[in-house]
């Protein structure tokens, strides 16, 4: 999710995930659908929905996600 901001995950960065975290508002996880894996900020609007930062991804509520874990970090490695 590279929204250019100093939040965002860039090409060739890996997440570190915790696995079976508590839902946070404002927190980022990694949720699965049907259609593949995504990274979502959650955000509680009456019930926990997880919003994309770019316009134009769709938004998934609770009910439509199975949680993989919630992004406590972010490294980037280079090969040699």
């Amino acid at each position: 999710m590279d929204d250019g901001g100093a939040r965002a995950v860039r090409p060739g960065e890996h997440l570190i995930v915790e696995e079976e975290p508590a839902l946070e508002d404002g927190g980022l996880y990694l949720v699965e659908t049907p259609d593949g894996v995504h990274l979502r900020e959650a955000r509680w609007e009456g019930g926990w929905r997880f919003v994309p930062w770019v316009e134009g991804y769709p938004a998934f509520p609770l009910e439509a996600v199975r949680i993989v874990g919630r992004v406590r970090g972010v490294v980037q490695y280079d090969l040699l």
